[in-house]
C-alpha cells in the first residue's frame, strides 16, 4: 500500500473515530489489530487451529450453533421469521421473539453458515470478538490518554478479561459481542464535548450497534453508563447538557438507534405488553449476583491458581457457587489505582463503583453467603440499589446482576490506561518502556489466564444422520439421554434436518416447558398414575417416528435402553454415541396430555397397582389438540376414612365428591380449549394427616387421597 493511500486511510479513520491524525496513523492501526490478533490465537488456543470444525465454548455454545443455523434454515429455506419455531417442540412449535435480539449475531454469521458451517461461523465470531474489543477499546483509550501504549494496555485489559473470556468460555457468544460498546462510550463523550450532527449521528449507530449485538448490553451496559456520564457531567459542567446543538445530538443519536434496533425488539415489546412473556420471569438471582471478594480473587478454575490446589480450595469453599466471574486482576486494580492520579480517570472511577455495586445483587454477598447484620437484637441482611430494579420494566427478568460487572472491568480498563501513562512518566528510555510494557502485558495475560487451553466441542455427528436427512418424511425425533436442555439433539439437528420434541434457547416459550415435563415422565420406565397406555400409541399422536437414546451416561443406557427395546423391539441404527429406535406407525388418536403438577408425593406400587399419594392441593395439568367436551377419570381412596374430594378446572369447580373407600369416579363433562395447558386442581377440605403422628409406623409424609388411575378422555355416551 502506498505512502499517499496510507495517509489518506489515516485521515479517513482519525475524522471518522473523531480522534484527529495526531499520532495515529494507518501503519499503526494494522500494526495494532495484528497484535491483538497474535495475542487472541495464543489467548485463546486451540481455537484458531479447529476453525471450521470445532466450535470453542462449553455446551451452551451448541445452542447458538443451533440459533445460526436456524436463521439460515427459516429465512433461506422456509421463508419466515426465525421466531416462528417449529423445528423445536415437535409437533407444537412455539413463537420465541426474543430470538430477533440475536439479528445482528444471525445476519452476520449467515454467508458463513452458507458457506461453511455454524460451529465456523462461532469461531469466527469468537476470535474476532477479541480482536476487535480491543482495537475498539485501543481506539477509546488513544483518544482519552493520546498515548500509544497506554491505550494498548487498556484494550487488552477489556477484551481479555475474565468477564468476557468466562462468557466466551461458556459459549454464550452474543455476550462476547462487545467491539460496539467502547465506541459507543467514545462518540457519547464526543458528543458531550464537541455537539454536531456527525458525532450525533455516530454515536447513535454505535448505540443501534451496541443493543443488536446483546440485548443484555443494552440493560447492564448501556444504560447505567449513560446515565453515570450524564449525572457526572451534570455535576462537573451542567451547562453543557442545556447545550441546544448536544440536546438536538442527542435526540438524532437515540432517534437513529431505535429506527435501527424497533423492527427487531417491536415483537418482544407487543408481547410485553400482552402479558405473553410470563415465561421470562427473574429467578436464580442471588446465585448470579456478585460477592464482593470475587472481585479481587480470581475463581478457583483459574488455571495459575489450580496448580495450588490447597490455594485453589480455599478460594472455592470461601466463593462456592459463583455463576459469573468478575474478577478484575491484581495487575488491572494496580493500574487502575495508579491511573486515579490523574483527575480525568475519576469518571470512570464513578462508573466503575456504581456498576459494581449494581453487581453485587439485590443483598450484599462478601463471600459466597448473604451478609447478616445485628442492629438493636435484630438479624437480617444487607439491602443493596439492585433491589429496586425488579420493579423497573424489563429488569425484572435481569436474573444475572452480576452482568453489571461488564461495565466495571471496561471503566477499570480505561482508569487503568491512565495508569500506563503515569507509570510511562516515570520511565526515561524508549527501549526500557518496551520492555516494561511486554512484561506488563505478559503478567496481564498470566493473571487473565482462565483457562489453559480454551475449551472447545468436539461432538462426533453420527453417519445415521445422514440417513435421516435424506428421508424427506416430516416426522418428528424424540431425544432421550441428553442433559435437560438437549443440546447434543440440537446439535444434530443442524445435520438431519427433522423437527425434534425437545430443546432449549434463553427459556422455554409460552407453555413448552409443559411439553418437556410431559416427555420426562412419559419416557420413565415405571407406569404412573396418568399415561398409562403404550408409549408407541403416544408417540404415534405427536407424529414422532424416531427416538434416539444418547450414550452420555451408563447409568441412563442401563435403564432406558431395555425399556425402549421392550416398547419398539431391536435399534434400527447403533454406535457408540446413540441408539435409535423407529417407532410403529399404529394410526393412534390423539389424545390430551396429562402431566402431574405440584403436592403429589413420589411413585410407589401398592398390591402391584402403580399409586400416588396427593398431599392437599395437588395438580394434574391436561392439553387438547381439539376444542371440545372432556371427562376426568379417576381411581382414588382417602387416608383414615371418608373424605371429601374437590376437583377444579382452570379454577372453576366441577364437582365435590366424597370417597369413603376405593373408587371410580367419572365427572361431569368440562370444556377444554385448544393446544392451551389447562389445570385440573384436586382439593381435599379436611387436608391432610402424617401418619407417623397418628402412631401409623414412620412415614412423616402429609397424606389425604391416594390416586392410583387418572384418564382424560372425550365425553361421549360411552363414558
Amino acid at each position: 500500500m502506498s505512502s499517499p493511500t496510507l495517509r489518506r486511510l489515516s485521515a479517513t479513520v482519525g475524522r471518522c473515530c473523531g480522534l484527529g491524525t495526531e499520532g495515529l496513523n494507518a501503519r499503526i492501526l494494522i500494526t495494532v489489530l495484528i497484535l491483538y490478533g497474535l495475542l487472541t490465537v495464543v489467548f485463546t488456543s486451540p481455537v484458531a487451529f479447529h476453525l471450521l470444525t470445532q466450535p470453542g465454548g462449553s455446551t451452551d455454545v451448541y445452542e447458538y450453533m443451533w440459533e445460526l443455523w436456524w436463521a439460515k434454515r427459516s429465512l433461506i429455506d422456509l421463508q419466515s421469521s426465525p421466531t416462528n419455531v417449529t423445528a423445536l417442540y415437535h409437533p407444537y412449535g412455539a413463537q420465541h421473539p426474543i430470538l430477533l435480539l440475536d439479528a445482528y449475531l444471525m445476519s452476520t454469521s449467515l454467508p458463513v453458515v452458507l458457506l461453511l458451517s455454524p460451529a465456523a461461523a462461532i469461531n469466527l465470531h469468537l476470535l474476532s470478538s477479541y480482536v476487535l474489543t480491543g482495537f475498539t477499546t485501543y481506539l477509546l483509550c488513544y483518544s482519552l490518554t493520546r498515548r500509544h501504549w497506554a491505550a494498548f494496555v487498556g484494550g487488552a485489559v477489556f477484551a481479555f478479561s475474565p468477564f468476557r473470556s468466562d462468557r466466551a468460555a461458556h459459549g454464550v457468544i452474543s455476550m462476547a459481542l462487545t467491539y460496539w460498546l467502547p465506541l459507543y462510550a467514545l462518540f457519547l463523550l464526543r458528543l458531550l464535548r464537541k455537539p454536531s450532527y456527525r458525532n450525533a449521528s455516530f454515536c447513535g449507530v454505535c448505540l443501534g450497534f451496541s443493543t443488536l449485538s446483546s440485548f443484555l448490553h443494552l440493560a447492564h451496559f448501556v444504560v447505567p453508563l449513560t446515565l453515570v456520564v450524564l449525572a457526572y457531567q451534570f455535576f462537573a459542567d451542567r451547562g453543557s447538557l442545556c447545550n441546544v446543538r448536544f440536546l438536538r445530538g442527542i435526540i438524532l443519536a437515540g432517534g437513529l438507534a431505535g429506527l435501527m434496533v424497533l423492527p427487531f425488539y417491536l415483537p418482544l415489546l407487543r408481547a410485553r405488553i400482552g402479558g405473553e412473556l410470563d415465561y421470562f420471569s427473574r429467578f436464580g438471582v442471588l446465585g448470579h449476583s456478585a460477592a464482593l471478594l470475587s472481585f479481587v480473587l480470581p475463581p478457583a478454575f483459574h488455571a495459575v491458581l489450580r496448580q495450588f490446589a490447597s490455594v485453589a480450595g480455599w478460594v472455592q469453599e470461601l466463593l462456592p457457587g459463583r455463576y459469573y466471574v468478575v474478577y478484575l486482576g491484581v495487575v488491572t486494580l494496580a493500574l487502575a489505582l495508579t491511573g486515579l492520579l490523574i483527575k480525568r480517570a475519576r469518571l470512570w472511577a464513578a462508573v466503575a463503583l456504581v456498576s459494581g455495586v449494581l453487581a453485587l445483587g439485590p443483598l450484599l454477598h462478601v463471600t459466597g453467603e448473604l451478609l447478616e447484620v445485628t442492629v438493636a437484637d435484630r438479624t437480617g441482611f444487607v439491602l443493596m440499589p439492585g433491589a429496586l430494579l425488579t420493579n423497573l420494566p424489563f429488569y425484572e427478568w435481569a436474573r444475572g446482576p452480576a452482568r453489571f460487572a461488564e461495565l466495571t472491568i471496561f471503566s477499570v480498563a480505561l482508569m487503568a490506561s491512565y495508569g500506563v501513562v503515569e507509570l510511562c512518566a516515570r520511565i526515561r528510555r524508549p527501549g526500557a518502556e518496551m520492555a516494561a510494557m511486554g512484561g506488563l502485558l505478559a503478567l496481564l495475560l498470566l493473571d487473565y489466564a482462565l483457562f489453559v487451553p480454551f475449551p472447545i466441542q468436539s461432538l462426533r455427528v453420527p453417519d445415521f444422520y445422514a440417513i435421516v436427512q435424506a428421508d424427506e418424511g416430516g416426522y418428528g425425533i424424540l431425544d432421550v439421554g441428553t442433559e435437560r436442555f438437549n443440546h447434543e439433539g440440537m446439535y444434530y439437528q443442524t445435520t438431519h434436518q427433522h423437527p425434534i420434541a425437545r430443546g432449549f434457547i434463553y427459556r422455554y416459550p409460552s407453555d413448552s416447558e409443559y411439553y418437556e415435563k410431559y416427555f420426562e415422565q412419559l419416557l420413565g420406565p415405571d407406569t404412573d398414575i396418568v399415561n398409562a397406555g403404550a408409549l408407541a400409541d403416544a408417540l404415534n399422536g405427536l407424529d414422532v417416528g424416531l427416538v434416539v437414546l444418547h450414550k452420555l451416561s451408563e447409568d441412563t443406557v442401563e435403564e432406558m435402553r431395555p425399556y425402549l427395546v421392550q416398547e419398539f423391539g431391536e435399534p434400527t441404527y447403533e454406535d457408540d454415541q446413540i441408539a435409535a429406535f423407529a417407532v410403529p406407525a399404529v394410526g393412534a388418536q390423539r389424545s390430551p396430555l396429562l402431566l402431574l403438577g405440584e403436592q403429589w408425593h413420589p411413585l410407589e406400587s401398592i398390591d402391584g397397582v402403580p399409586s400416588r399419594w396427593m398431599v392437599n392441593d395437588a395438580v394434574l395439568y391436561v392439553r387438547a389438540e381439539e376444542e371440545g367436551r372432556y371427562q376426568l377419570l379417576l381411581t382414588v381412596h382417602p387416608f383414615e376414612g371418608s373424605r371429601y374430594l374437590q376437583i377444579f378446572v382452570d379454577d372453576d369447580l366441577l364437582g365435590e365428591y366424597q370417597v369413603g373407600g376405593l373408587q371410580r369416579y367419572v365427572t361431569e363433562p368440562f370444556t377444554l380449549e385448544s393446544g392451551e395447558w389447562t389445570p385440573l386442581r384436586f382439593h381435599v377440605p379436611e387436608g391432610c394427616q402424617v401418619p407417623s403422628e397418628i402412631g401409623d409406623g414412620e412415614d412423616d409424609r402429609c397424606l389425604s387421597m391416594l390416586f392410583q388411575a387418572v384418564e382424560v378422555l372425550p365425553a361421549g355416551p360411552e363414558t
